[in-house]
């Protein structure tokens, strides 16, 4: 009751959960509270239970037993699985996941103190629309560990994860279709000043290296997806962009080039600009 109450404070969207249990055997030697069908509903005007924004079977937090029976509930592992998230932005610009209520200018103290260093994800499913700039994105997340002290306000956490792209469309293009990808990136975050920044990593798409790297502000982002020294073989046997059907009518060899940026400015109202080229080097 008091982990719902702490969190239903922050949202204009009230979290529901049909069931609490204690754990201890499955998470040794910490001991566990789950939480059983947590769900939140969309925030868009008019949507009903069964417009989902997050719903999960399981969310398990992790406690230290001794912490606890002192009464000192420090919260500093989170387990999520399996679950879905739903992102989505209609075609006037408006978001589902304006869930987060405005915070109060007073100080309240509070029983639970969080000190989270990590969060997994497992048999977890993660979709993003944008009908604004007909994108859409959907990843089934097999594994995901996000390690870090989120508790402070300036902090990097790494993330490792193991996934399957279902899907990563702009516009009519198929960018990847049904294929599996891994990641090993660190991410760099400032609460203070309201920024993310996630440094040049490489990412695996099909077993296929690409550089990626981001930042978002407050009202800003951008990211760019790079190809390193892809094969047009490997692109054409790997990759599910059409584009590389024209690839299999010649007979020669040479490297991809594919470069794909994203900016916004959703201060300013003005429209994401999406710029994805490709060439062929001999």
């Amino acid at each position: 009751g008091l982990v719902i109450s702490e969190v239903n404070k922050s949202l204009k969207v009230p979290v529901s959960v049909s069931d609490v249990d204690l754990a201890f055997w499955g998470s040794f030697p910490r001991l566990s509270v789950d939480f059983k069908d947590v769900f939140i509903q969309d925030s868009f005007e008019g949507s009903t239970k069964l417009d989902t924004l997050l719903y999960s079977k399981r969310i398990r937090m992790k406690f230290n037993p001794m912490d606890l029976w002192r009464e000192n509930y420090t919260l500093k592992s989170i387990e999520i699985s399996p679950g879905t998230l739903k992102l989505k932005v209609n075609n006037k610009g408006i978001t589902n996941f304006d869930i987060l209520a405005e915070t109060k200018d007073t100080v309240e103290t509070t029983e639970l103190a969080l000190k989270l260093e990590e969060v997994e994800f497992e048999d977890f499913r993660f979709s993003y629309s944008n009908r604004v700039i007909d994108q859409k994105y959907a990843i089934n997340i097999n594994t995901m560990a996000l390690v870090g002290e989120f508790s402070s306000s300036k902090f990097t956490t790494s993330a490792t994860s193991d996934l399957h792209i279902i899907t990563a469309r702009s516009g009519k293009i198929d960018l990847v279709k049904n294929k599996p990808a891994k990641l090993s990136i660190a991410v760099n975050v400032d609460k203070d000043a309201g920024t993310i920044e996630i440094p040049q990593s490489t990412i695996y798409i099909s077993n296929l290296p690409f550089t990626f790297k981001g930042d978002i502000a407050e009202n800003d982002f951008q990211f760019r997806l790079k190809g390193q020294n892809i094969k047009i073989e490997d692109a054409v046997n790997r990759l599910a962009m059409k584009e590389t059907e024209d690839v299999k009518r010649f007979g020669g060899t040479g490297i991809l080039l594919f470069d794909l940026e994203i900016n916004g400015n959703d201060k300013a109202k003005q429209p994401v600009t999406v710029d994805c080229s490709f060439g062929i080097k001999n």
